[in-house]
């Protein structure tokens, strides 16, 4: 008989040090300043290079300089980011959107940290949401409603939105390109669940759409 032997080199490197602002800081920071900002991943932004980021002052959204750096965290990692806080697209319609932009991930300390979710605004329905005045700034804020998912085939494109269960004539719908940004939620469509759904207008309308950042679904499981 005989045996192969493989030789490796294993390197331990000093723990990492996570530094930065709260995300209520920097949602105060002036635009145009670079900031560092310390937080928890929360879900991706779906249609754009991103994540949202929360503590327990608040969320924001980070938009990354480099496609696919989504792909490279998770919900509950610890990060800690530097980009320059500003609104996206503000015009005399609407304030914008409020993000850390052409941000770089600085350090991810990874984990399976717990999403402070107490930041989420209670209370609200799609209709309410739906009504949001483009004029004041929504753009940092998670809220808990009830609702139901629907996909809606426009022929040349999809999209989906979510629907008001107490008003069914009320639909908010949510910033994709493709309905199949969605597909994961498919087999929950037409059921009335809770939805815990980030405001946004990254487009400059005078109008908000929705960013699912997670559901909680009528099995018990939450899926970001």
């Amino acid at each position: 008989s005989s045996s192969v032997v493989h030789k490796i080199t294993i390197s331990v490197l000093p723990e990492q040090k996570i530094e930065g602002m709260s995300i209520q800081e920097a949602i105060s920071a002036t635009d145009g300043t670079e900031i560092t900002v310390k937080g928890i991943v929360l879900s991706s932004l779906v249609n754009q290079s991103g994540f949202y980021i929360i503590d327990e002052t608040g969320v924001i959204a980070v938009r990354t300089k480099d496609e696919g750096t989504d792909k490279t965290v998770k919900p509950g990692d610890l990060v800690s980011v530097k980009g320059t806080k500003k609104h996206i697209k503000p015009t005399e319609k609407c304030v914008g959107q409020i993000a850390i932009d052409s941000a770089k991930v600085l350090v991810n300390a990874y984990g399976e940290n717990q999403i402070p979710t107490s930041v989420y605004k209670q209370g609200k329905t799609i209709t309410a949401l739906y009504n949001l005045d483009p004029l004041e700034d929504h753009t940092t804020e998670v809220f808990k409603v009830k609702a139901k998912i629907s996909f809606i085939d426009k022929g040349n494109y999809t999209t989906a939105v979510l629907v008001d269960p107490n008003d069914e004539s009320v639909s908010l719908g949510l910033y994709t390109t493709s309905a199949s940004q969605y597909n994961f939620l498919k087999d929950y469509e037409g059921q009335v669940l809770t939805y815990n759904v980030a405001v946004c207008n990254w487009n400059g309308k005078n109008y908000y759409r929705g960013c699912i950042v997670s559901v909680e679904t009528s099995e018990g499981t939450t899926i970001y």
